[in-house]
């Protein structure tokens, strides 16, 4: 039997706990695949290069993109792809949890501004999302037509949506000498 009037609040230790061990936790799982592959990767390395793709700060340990397999060059994109939705979702839904921003988005006049509507927040993060998939297809038209591979337009559109910067070649954007691609992102 299960009660639906149960009251639920996490205090603000516990939800910041719970958003740190979370992230900790994808990290660890998103650094699997860079232990299994030619990348020669220690832990701490693997964990080092997965937390900056889901965190979107796109520093890296890896070098010699350009020969690296097209596998584990998609996943770093993904990575940051995933990051950057993420954030926003952090923003969106988290935050405002523990009173601490993001709340005005859904505060109308008279009402209580911390009097949580999970339909509403639900639906805006769905927009969001739809949006940010959207933005990622645009990209990947347009990075294709304009001379980037099918590859390169996927795995770079992954890391400009996020503004992580994660790049398939050494010289990243360089490479593909091309000002119009520098435009687009």
């Amino acid at each position: 039997i299960t009660n639906r009037n149960v009251d639920f609040k996490i205090s603000l230790k516990e939800a910041f706990f719970i958003t740190v061990i979370s992230w900790i936790l994808i990290t660890i799982l998103c650094a699997v695949p860079f232990l299994y592959t030619e990348t020669d990767l220690g832990i701490v390395d693997a964990l080092f290069e997965s937390m900056s793709g889901v965190t979107t700060t796109g520093a890296t340990i890896l070098t010699n993109l350009d020969i690296l397999p097209k596998g584990i060059l998609i996943w770093r994109a993904f990575l940051q792809w995933l990051g950057g939705i993420g954030i926003v979702v952090i923003a969106l839904f988290i935050l405002p949890f523990l009173r601490i921003g993001g709340m005005q988005l859904f505060h109308l006049e008279g009402d209580d501004p911390y009097d949580k509507s999970l339909p509403k927040i639900s639906s805006v993060i769905k927009k969001i999302f739809l949006i940010y998939l959207s933005l990622t297809v645009i990209l990947i038209f347009l990075y294709y037509v304009f001379g980037m591979t099918l590859f390169d337009s996927i795995a770079h559109s992954f890391s400009t949506i996020s503004t992580g910067g994660f790049s398939t070649h050494d010289s990243s954007l360089a490479f593909f000498n091309n000002d119009i691609i520098l435009i687009i992102a």
